[in-house]
This record gives structure tokens, C-alpha cells and sequence, in this order.
């Protein structure tokens, strides 16, 4: 099976990125793989260039649809951002989840078994803490801003096996 686990960042150059990984296991689809069973297939960051909102929008989009229709996975996470403690109203979070919705819907005009779900979710898919999710998918040696979508690709891998 092949999960394509993505997210949003919006680092401080403003430049909205793609971030996404691929996981594969060959464990039977009626049993739920270990962290173990699982190797990297392919990761990938995209950073949207475009001039206004509405170009970086379509540009990530794009990218995102033709790497999924070459990749060809078999479910899609978007890694959703979490609950801040407390409401804010600052633009970041708001643009992220625009990003967030674009590729969404890029995904799923591809593969149907597309979902997003937030830190916490994905933990609750592996039956662990969002904490340790994250740890397990630090262990595949990829840089930091790499750890939510590898994250949300094992919450692909083990989600409705059983």
C-alpha cells in the first residue's frame, strides 16, 4: 500500500511550500504495519512563487496533481494544522488553511480515499499521543519540516486495515 502524506508550511520567507512524502508497506491489507514495515518511496517540497494569492493557490495545485498522478498512492493525508491554544486572527493561519483546501481538492479529484487530519487525529488513526506519531516519523532521517507529512503518511498506512 502507498500513502502520500502532505502539509502546508509558511515559513518566515512567506513563500506558502508543499511539503510531501510517500510511504509504502507490502504487509497484507488485512493487517496494520509497523513503523519498521514502512520505507520512504519519495518526498518532494514545491514553494509557491507566484506573484498573488490566487496564482500560488493554483500553482500548488498543479503540482500537486501531477505528482500524485505519477506516484499513484493509494490514500492521501493532508496534515491539517492543529488548534492554536488560543483564537487568533492573524493571516498565516488563515492562508495555510486555504493552501490547505486547494490541495485537498486537487488530491481528491485524483484519489478518492483523500482526508485531512490534524496532529492529533493521525495520532488517534496510529493509536498513539500526536507526540508519537511525530517521533516515529522523525526516525525516517528526513529534515524537520518534513515530520508532519511523513506523520500523516503513516496515519495512511495504518488507517482502516483491519
Amino acid at each position: 500500500m502507498r500513502a502520500l502524506g502532505l502539509c502546508i508550511d509558511i515559513p518566515a520567507s512567506k513563500k506558502p511550500t508543499l511539503r510531501a512524502v510517500l510511504l509504502e508497506d507490502e504487509v497484507a491489507t488485512d493487517q496494520i504495519p509497523s513503523v519498521a514495515d514502512m520505507k520512504m518511496v519519495d518526498f518532494f517540497e514545491v514553494a509557491a512563487t507566484g506573484a498573488d494569492l490566487a496564482e500560488q493557490l493554483k500553482e500548488l495545485s498543479h503540482a500537486i496533481t501531477g505528482r500524485i498522478e505519477s506516484l499513484a498512492p493509494d490514500i492521501v493525508v493532508v496534515r491539517r494544522a492543529d488548534r492554536p491554544p488560543r483564537a487568533s486572527n492573524q493571516e498565516g493561519p488563515r492562508l495555510r488553511l486555504m493552501f490547505e483546501g486547494a490541495i485537498t481538492a486537487a488530491a481528491r479529484s485524483l484519489t478518492q480515499r483523500t482526508t485531512i487530519r490534524a496532529g492529533k487525529d493521525c495520532g488517534a488513526v496510529y493509536g498513539k499521543a500526536k507526540a508519537d506519531i511525530d517521533s516515529d516519523a522523525a526516525t525516517f532521517g528526513t529534515k524537520k519540516p518534513l515530520v508532519p507529512a511523513v506523520a500523516a503518511a503513516i496515519s495512511g498506512l495504518v488507517a482502516d486495515r483491519l
